[in-house]
């Protein structure tokens, strides 16, 4: 509307509002040598008031998003309670402020976030985790093995487990005209055994590749699926946490913590004194002294439904937007991935080349 309106109301003069008052001069040139690549735009040139500070400019990269989202936290935790205010994460969509979100509260960390916050350990895939784990070291409970005993798929029937506590015989008795059934129920006690023995998080992580959680999802995510596509990052999620306990019993009481501190009076996480969580377009308009801007990838970031010009040029305005809401201090990083499983860097920050010297090209 804006680019038409001389072509509306011929003769009109133009008055561009080109000096910045907000952010440090490092903080607007990087913002600016992003913004120049949109080409349906009022070509200006952004300058800031003589004096202004520099601001400061941070970039790194990291093997998964949880290594991300949890660096992001151990960086907020450092801060002063009073600075946790003037503290930004911005993301694209809402799902992923959600995970940071979820992050940010393991940490005890304050967090500002207007959203209905759903309960992490209700999720499918940390369920399924945390029932395995459950099953193998606290009891052996009927609800637990009716939950893992076919992820992935073992064709094991509920009456397998006529009792509150599932035992061994129990399930091989069913199956006693069955060997091949009798074997599978076999091979499922021995893993459970197995975990029985080990640490949270070695036992998450026997359980995804071993027992085969990770290819379950994988599969269904081929399939199209798309929460199976999601099942990567909470089971990582689920990992990280599970490294600080050291049994399952510090595991529940955690979980227990955790849940007291949701439902503490309301549903959506909304501490004024906390950290702001929120999407970049719901950022238009505030300004905060420190802006974090993770998850900058392709597909995300440009979003994969961004095929046209005019959908590419109003994603790259929207991450403007979002790098120049912050005033002193400003954190850019995006996933790398993991060899065999290789993620591409957004298309908006690769021609910032300084970053990629100091940062990106670095983690």
């Amino acid at each position: 509307l804006m680019r038409e309106f001389e072509d509306h109301y011929k003769g009109c003069e133009r008055f561009l509002l080109s000096d910045n008052y907000r952010c440090g001069t490092d903080i607007r040139e990087t913002a600016a040598a992003v913004i120049k690549d949109n080409r349906i735009r009022f070509k200006k040139d952004i300058t800031s008031p003589a004096g202004m500070e520099k601001g400061l400019v941070r970039a790194e990269s990291f093997e998964t998003r949880i290594m991300q989202y949890e660096y992001i936290a151990r960086e907020i935790k450092k801060l002063p309670s009073e600075k946790l205010p003037e503290t930004a994460i911005l993301f694209r969509t809402g799902s992923e402020a959600a995970s940071m979100a979820q992050v940010l509260l393991t940490h005890s960390i304050p967090v500002c976030y207007n959203e209905k916050l759903e309960d992490f350990f209700d999720k499918k895939p940390v369920k399924e985790l945390l029932s395995y784990l459950l099953f193998a070291m606290d009891g052996m409970k009927r609800e637990d093995y009716l939950r893992i005993m076919n992820r992935p798929l073992r064709f094991l029937s509920r009456g397998s487990a006529p009792n509150d506590t599932v035992c061994q015989e129990d399930v091989c008795n069913y199956y006693r005209n069955d060997p091949v059934m009798q074997k599978k129920a076999a091979l499922f006690f021995a893993q459970i055994k197995m975990l029985s023995g080990m640490r949270p998080h070695l036992a998450v992580r026997y359980i995804r590749r071993i027992i085969g959680l990770d290819a379950l999802y994988r599969s269904e995510a081929a399939a199209g699926d798309s929460n199976a596509a999601k099942a990567p990052l909470l089971m990582d999620q689920f990992e990280e946490i599970c490294t600080s306990m050291t049994d399952i019993g510090a595991l529940k009481e955690h979980i227990e913590q955790y849940r007291i501190t949701l439902n503490s009076g309301r549903k959506d996480i909304s501490d004024r004194n906390g950290v702001k969580l929120m999407t970049m377009h719901g950022s238009k308009g505030l300004e905060f002294d420190r802006v974090y801007i993770p998850d900058l990838n392709e597909g995300i970031l440009p979003s994969r439904r961004s095929r046209e010009a005019l959908q590419t040029e109003e994603e790259r305005r929207m991450l403007y937007v979002a790098m120049t809401r912050a005033r002193h201090e400003l954190f850019l990083s995006y996933v790398k991935g993991t060899p065999g499983n290789e993620m591409i860097p957004s298309r908006f920050i690769r021609g910032i080349r300084y970053l990629w010297d100091q940062g990106f090209s670095k983690c």
